[in-house]
């Protein structure tokens, strides 16, 4: 995959709610989520080359958008 972003466009024009927004990840990537009308939680990767880490909330670097979005999704899901 190439583009994150888009394919959470597309999937959110067929009915899916992001739950990730494209976001840099570890490992020079791009990650992102999105939760099909079924409730799988589909993860996106794509290569981010020259794409500096994150710096992690522990050191500063903001709220953790990657474990914050994730955990607030399953815990909105129906048991």
């Amino acid at each position: 995959m190439r583009d994150v972003a888009g394919v959470l466009d597309r999937a959110a024009a067929h009915g899916a709610t992001t739950v990730t927004e494209a976001t840099p990840f570890y490992g020079e990537t791009t990650l992102g989520r999105f939760l099909d009308r079924w409730q799988n939680v589909w993860w996106l990767w794509a290569p981010a080359p020259g794409q500096p880490d994150p710096v992690p909330s522990w050191e500063g670097g903001g709220p953790d958008v990657v474990f914050d979005t994730l955990d607030e999704t399953l815990r909105s899901l129906p048991r």
